[in-house]
């Protein structure tokens, strides 16, 4: 994720970018997004549901020095009126959305036994792994009905989930451009959606 990420943040040193980063855990890809880019004109925000996440991720932020938001809550639900202020403030702005939500299914989890002392909750997720994704692309498309801000959206899955997430993504953004991406490995790792909202 975090190639394509800053090959992103590279290409566009113009516009105002925000890198917000849903489902943040640890912290891990906004501190190194902050640590890597020298974009003259950065904004990072992270957030998560979870308060023990957000703690850690905070001190990792702080260890670092890495300057980011924090907001606890619901995938975009807690910066809903950030993203209104940027709208009304007409300044250019463009949002990078990147997310590495839980996408396990329950039985991936119990047959892979080199997770089983990892929280759950965090790596699994309902509807074949891909539960929290639609309930995000669909945060996304009441964002669409509100907001013209352009907004790339980086979604890390399993392999093995990448048509049926782009299936999800036609399905609420008819209009999202969709490309997958592949990890250093070669497998399709990320689902890019870029979206004019």
């Amino acid at each position: 994720v975090l190639i394509h990420i800053n090959q992103k943040i590279n290409s566009n040193i113009n516009d105002t970018l925000h890198i917000i980063d849903i489902g943040t855990g640890s912290g891990c890809i906004p501190i190194s997004v902050s640590k890597k880019s020298d974009h003259p004109n950065l904004k990072i925000i992270a957030t998560d549901i979870s308060k023990s996440a957000l703690k850690i991720a905070k001190q990792n932020a702080a260890h670092h020095s890495a300057e980011i938001d924090f907001y606890r809550g619901n995938l975009l639900s807690p910066i809903k009126s950030y993203l209104l202020d940027l709208e009304k403030s007409g300044v250019k702005h463009e949002i990078i959305l990147t997310a590495n939500l839980p996408y396990l299914t329950h039985e991936e989890f119990h047959n892979e036994a080199s997770i089983q002392y990892e929280p759950y909750s965090a790596l699994v997720a309902s509807e074949e792994g891909l539960g929290l994704y639609r309930k995000l692309i669909t945060q996304i498309e009441q964002l669409g009905k509100q907001f013209s801000i352009p907004l790339s959206a980086y979604l890390e899955i399993n392999p093995s989930q990448a048509d049926k997430l782009i299936y999800l993504v036609k399905k609420s953004l008819p209009d999202a451009k969709t490309v997958i991406k592949q990890d250093l490995s070669g497998k399709d790792r990320v689902v890019l959606a870029c979206i004019n909202i």
